[in-house]
C-alpha cells in the first residue's frame, strides 16, 4: 500500500477539506458505514510486519487504515492531529511503538507526581477533555522482531477452536498487606459472587496448610487467606488461563505481598505456557514508562508466551479506586452476552464506578496494552435485533414489531422468551412466555403486535422489553435483552397549519 510523510499527509488533508468542502461532508457521509474504523498509527519501518495483521483484521469486520510515521518522528500533537483527522473516527486506534518511536505525553497530576500517558491521543473536545472518544492499546515493541513474535501469538489465539476449556479458568492474585489486603480478598470476592462464579468460571488451586479453598469462580491465590505464593501463580498459568488479575501492592517490576519471593518481571520473561488473553493489575506503577522494562514491558514482549493484551497504572494509585475500576471493568465484560465487549471497551466501561474525584487521574494513569480489540467472551445465548429502537404508533391502532432473534451459541439451544408492556398495552403473545427452540447460526422472526388501546390517553408513550434467556447448565443461565420504545399519535392531532 503507498506510504507517505505524516506532515504531508495532514497538509493534502487540510488542502482538500479547504478546496473540496461540499465532497468532505459527502464523504463524510457515506463514510458512516456499519465496519468500525481499527487505525494503526506505526513506523513506517513497521509497515511489511503489519501486512498480515492488517489482512486478519479486516476479516474480523474492521475498516483498517494506517497512519504511517517517518523519521524525524512527529510529536505527540501531530501524532494526535492524525487521528482526530480520521472520517469517521476510529473506534480502536492501535499505536504500535515504545514511548521512544510514539512518545507519550507527560502530565502533572492532581497529587503532584508526574505521570506519563496515552490518553490524550483519544481526546479531542478541548484541553480540559479526559473522556477518551476511542479505545487505545499500545505495542511496547522496539523492533520488528518483537513485533512479528506479538502478532504471532495475536495470530494463535484468533485461530483457536471455540471456547476450548482453559477459557472458562480465571486467577485472582490478592496482596496480602496488612492495611488493606482484607479489604482487596473482599472485592474479588464480589467479582467472583457477581460475576464468574454464575457464568461457570473456575480455578484449580485448593490452598496450603490445611485451608479449603472453593474453586468455582476461580483460583483465589490469596496469600494472606489461603497462603498462595509466586509458584501457586506460576503453576495456573501452566495450567492455562483466560486471564490473570492482580490487585495490591506493585512496583514497575514486580507484583508484591509482605513475603517474598515476588512475581516479578523475570519470572514473566521465563513464562513457557500459553499466553494469558488478559493480564490486568489494578495497582500502580506496573506499566510506567520511565523505566527500561517494567512489568507491562514484560508480559507483552515476552515472544512466546506472557500476554496478549494488559491493563497497568504508570504511576501512583489509590487502592479503594483500583478495586472501584477492577469491578467497573468486570461489569463491563459481562455485560452483553450475544455481542460481548472486546477488552478496550469493558476497560473504558470501567471508569464508570471509579470516584468523581479520582477519575481525571485514573484516566491518566491507566494504559491498556496490546490490541485493543480482543474479546476473551465469545458469543453466547440469543441475539435480539429489531430494525429500529423507537417508533410512532396510531392510537386505536395496531402496529407489528418484527423482533428477530438468532442463535450465536455453538450448540443447539431452547430460548424462553417474554414480552412485555410497561403501560399494558396488549400484545398478540403469550403473556407467559414462550419456547423457542434454533440451531447455531440459526434465526427467526417474531412478530409482536401491539394493540393501542383507546382507554389509555392520546400520545401515552410505551416501551417493549424483550428477554431470551438459555439454561446453559443448571448454574448457568445466558439472558438477553432488547427494549424498544414507541410514541402514541392521533392522526388528527398532527394536522399541518395553514397560514392564514
Amino acid at each position: 500500500m503507498p506510504r507517505i510523510s505524516l506532515r504531508l499527509a495532514i497538509i493534502i488533508l487540510l488542502l482538500a477539506s479547504w478546496l473540496t468542502v461540499p465532497r468532505v461532508k459527502h464523504a463524510q457521509t457515506q463514510a458512516q458505514s456499519p465496519l468500525p474504523v481499527y487505525l494503526i498509527v506505526a513506523p513506517e519501518s513497521f509497515a511489511d510486519e503489519l501486512a498480515g495483521f492488517m489482512v486478519s483484521q479486516q476479516t474480523r469486520g474492521f475498516d483498517v487504515q494506517a497512519v504511517w510515521l517517518v523519521q524525524p518522528y512527529p510529536d505527540s500533537d501531530m501524532i494526535k492531529a492524525a487521528i482526530q483527522s480520521q472520517i469517521p473516527l476510529p473506534k480502536y486506534v492501535l499505536l504500535v511503538g515504545d514511548s521512544d518511536l510514539i512518545p507519550t505525553w507527560t502530565v502533572e497530576l492532581a497529587s503532584h507526581q508526574v505521570a506519563q500517558t496515552d490518553l490524550f491521543y483519544t481526546t479531542f473536545d478541548g484541553p480540559e477533555d479526559f473522556v477518551p472518544d476511542t479505545i487505545l492499546g499500545r505495542l511496547p515493541v522496539h523492533t520488528e522482531s518483537e513485533l512479528t513474535a506479538y502478532l504471532a501469538k495475536l495470530a494463535a489465539f484468533y485461530t483457536i477452536e471455540w471456547y476450548p476449556p482453559w477459557m472458562k479458568k480465571i486467577s485472582f492474585v490478592a496482596t496480602n498487606d496488612l492495611a488493606f489486603g482484607d479489604d482487596v480478598e473482599a472485592g474479588f470476592e464480589r467479582v467472583i459472587k457477581t460475576y464468574t462464579q454464575p457464568n461457570a468460571y473456575t480455578g484449580t488451586f485448593i490452598g496450603h496448610e490445611g485451608s479449603t479453598v472453593p474453586t468455582v469462580g476461580g483460583d483465589r491465590l490469596f496469600p494472606e487467606s489461603y497462603q498462595a505464593d509466586t509458584q501457586d501463580v506460576l503453576d495456573a498459568l501452566d495450567d492455562k488461563r483466560v486471564a490473570l488479575v492482580y490487585n495490591g501492592r506493585a512496583t514497575s517490576t514486580t507484583f508484591e505481598w509482605r513475603a517474598g519471593p515476588w512475581l516479578s518481571v523475570n519470572d514473566v520473561n521465563n513464562l513457557t505456557n500459553l499466553p494469558v488473553p488478559l493480564v490486568a493489575a489494578f495497582a500502580p506503577n506496573t506499566a510506567d514508562f520511565s523505566v527500561g522494562a517494567s512489568m507491562a514491558d514484560a508480559w507483552i514482549l515476552n515472544p512466546e508466551s506472557g500476554a496478549l493484551t494488559y491493563i497497568g497504572a504508570t504511576a501512583d494509585t489509590v487502592v479503594p479506586q483500583d478495586m472501584l475500576l477492577m469491578e467497573g471493568f468486570f461489569k463491563g465484560l459481562f455485560s452483553n452476552y450475544a455481542v460481548p465487549l472486546s477488552i478496550g471497551e469493558a476497560f473504558q466501561a470501567g471508569f464508570e464506578l471509579v470516584n468523581s474525584g479520582h477519575k481525571k487521574d485514573y484516566f491518566i494513569i491507566y494504559q491498556l496494552f496490546g490490541d485493543p480489540s480482543l474479546t476473551i467472551r465469545f458469543p453466547e445465548g440469543a441475539l435480539l435485533t429489531a430494525p429500529f429502537s423507537r417508533f410512532d404508533a396510531p392510537w386505536g391502532g395496531t402496529f407489528t414489531l418484527p423482533v428477530t432473534i438468532k442463535n450465536v451459541g455453538p450448540t443447539e439451544a431452547t430460548f424462553s422468551i417474554l414480552i412485555t408492556s410497561n403501560q399494558g398495552y396488549p400484545l398478540n403473545i403469550d403473556p407467559d412466555g414462550f419456547t423457542l427452540p434454533l440451531s447455531p447460526g440459526a434465526s427467526m422472526v417474531i412478530p409482536v403486535v401491539i394493540q393501542i388501546v383507546t382507554d389509555l390517553p392520546v400520545m401515552t408513550p410505551d416501551t417493549i422489553n424483550i428477554t431470551a434467556s438459555y439454561t446453559k447448565t443448571p448454574d448457568e443461565i445466558i439472558t438477553t435483552k432488547l427494549a424498544i420504545t414507541f410514541q402514541v399519535f392521533k392522526t388528527s392531532l398532527f394536522l399541518p397549519i395553514i397560514n392564514r
